[in-house]
C-alpha cells in the first residue's frame, strides 16, 4: 500500500508545505497584532472583564457625539462604550482568562 503523500504530486505537497511556513511565521512574528476594530473592541471588553468584571469602558473623550466613531458591535454610553453585538464572546474569553491566569 503506497502512502497518500507519495502519490501526492510534489507541487501540491510544496505548496501545502510553503503555506504553512507562511501562517506559521505570521503566527510567530505578528503574534498579538489586531487585525480588525472588532477584535481590538473584543480585545479591549476581555481585559475590562478580566481586571474589573465590567464590560463597561471609560472613554477619555467627554461628549461621545462629538466623536461618534465606535467599532461595530459597540454602543456609546455617556461616558465610555459597551459591547452591543455578541456580549458572550468577552465574557467566555474573559472568564477562561481569569480561570487559567493568562
Amino acid at each position: 500500500m503506497i502512502a497518500l503523500w507519495q502519490r501526492a504530486p510534489k507541487h501540491i505537497l510544496m505548496g501545502l508545505g510553503l503555506f504553512i511556513a507562511l501562517v506559521g511565521t505570521t503566527v510567530y512574528f505578528f503574534h498579538g497584532a489586531v487585525n480588525s476594530p472588532d477584535e481590538a473592541a473584543n480585545r479591549i471588553f476581555i481585559s475590562s472583564w478580566r481586571a474589573h468584571s465590567s464590560l463597561f469602558v471609560a472613554l477619555p473623550i467627554p461628549q461621545t457625539h462629538v466623536y461618534p466613531l465606535f467599532p461595530r458591535s459597540t454602543s456609546p454610553s455617556k461616558n465610555g462604550f459597551v459591547p452591543s453585538g455578541f456580549v458572550g464572546l468577552p465574557l467566555i474569553f474573559g472568564s477562561l482568562s481569569v480561570l487559567t491566569g493568562s
